[in-house]
């Protein structure tokens, strides 16, 4: 089944990524889960049965495991590293965005070939892209199989043929994924 972004505001609809900050995602992977569960019950989508098990094991863990976000330049060409300059002081820009959870960044990209556009790389090691820095957003305490049986579902969901450069790319994947 083809992934269909949630409805709400994208990253790139609030802003430029690297501009974002922890105070402004409060309701990210939260340190409680009564707040997880009731940042989850609004958002409705097709994952919300696993974020709701992942939210569930907060109560029961011990400390979390830091989750980054990680921001890049969309291309290395300079002119597009210029003009994120300047436009990043208006809050937009072109830009590429990874999720760091245990040691790994996922993001998602367009595949021609029908096959998953989710991918992960070394932290701040996106090869196609020029990295700007990175973002702590909060912790998870869920286990590294947990967050690899939410990434396996996700692969699934989000196909690289649905990539769309304004309607369905890498920040609304990791927007999604953060949630």
């Amino acid at each position: 089944q083809p992934h269909t972004p949630s409805t709400g505001p994208s990253l790139l609809e609030r802003g430029a990524a690297w501009a974002m900050t922890t105070r402004n995602y409060s309701r990210l992977l939260p340190s409680s889960a009564d707040s997880a569960a009731e940042g989850l019950k609004k958002r409705g989508s097709t994952s919300t049965a696993a974020r709701e098990r992942l939210s569930a094991g907060v109560a029961r863990r011990g400390p979390g495991t830091l989750v980054t976000l990680h921001v890049y330049s969309v291309t290395r060409l300079s002119a597009i590293q210029r003009a994120n300059g300047v436009l990043g002081s208006f809050g937009t820009g072109a830009y590429h965005a990874g999720v760091e959870v245990y040691g790994r960044e996922w993001s998602f990209g367009a595949t021609e070939d029908g096959s998953s556009g989710v991918f992960c790389c070394g932290p701040a090691d996106c090869d196609d892209h020029a990295y700007i820095r990175a973002i702590p957003m909060a912790e998870t305490r869920a286990t590294e199989a947990e967050v690899l049986g939410l990434i396996g579902r996700l692969r699934i969901e989000w196909s690289g043929d649905d990539y769309d450069l304004l309607r369905c790319n890498c920040c609304h994947f990791s927007d999604e994924l953060l949630r």
